[in-house]
């Protein structure tokens, strides 16, 4: 049976770069991971551009090898108020679809404090479209 493949692109902003050297690097070293290709880096705009497999590769993966070539991503966190979570199914259906979300980066919920503590890029996903996915579940969710 064949392998489904997923590949979602993606564009992140990176920041740091300064030269040629510094798009090799970056290519070079994100298209060495597994489930990542057509990796383009725009000095110019300071962003990468990439397709990946999320069920091979994932996004904290893809960050730490950016950051250990010295550059950084912008990343933030924040805490949702979660309500309509009655059990620990309901949490970890909170916590994967937040994860599935292509900007998110890692995402823990709690039954006990009602929310979710979600760490993600800016520039990829917002915080609406966290909630409306958390809307689309029937949980109530806000900032």
């Amino acid at each position: 049976m064949k392998k489904m493949i997923h590949l979602q692109n993606m564009t992140l902003p990176i920041h740091g770069m300064t030269c040629a050297a510094c798009i090799t690097r970056v290519e070079n070293t994100l298209r060495e991971l597994r489930g990542v290709s057509a990796v383009l880096v725009d000095l110019e705009a300071n962003q990468v551009c990439f397709a990946y497999d999320p069920m091979q590769v994932e996004m904290g993966d893809i960050l730490d090898a950016i950051t250990s070539l010295g550059y950084s991503v912008a990343t933030q966190e924040i805490r949702l108020q979660v309500t309509g979570m009655t059990c620990i199914s309901c949490v970890a259906h909170v916590e994967g679809a937040l994860q599935d979300l292509p900007g998110v980066i890692d995402a823990a919920a709690s039954l006990q404090l009602s929310e979710a503590q979600v760490h993600y890029i800016p520039a990829v996903v917002t915080i609406a479209q966290m909630i409306r996915t958390l809307h689309a579940m029937g949980y109530q969710a806000g900032a």
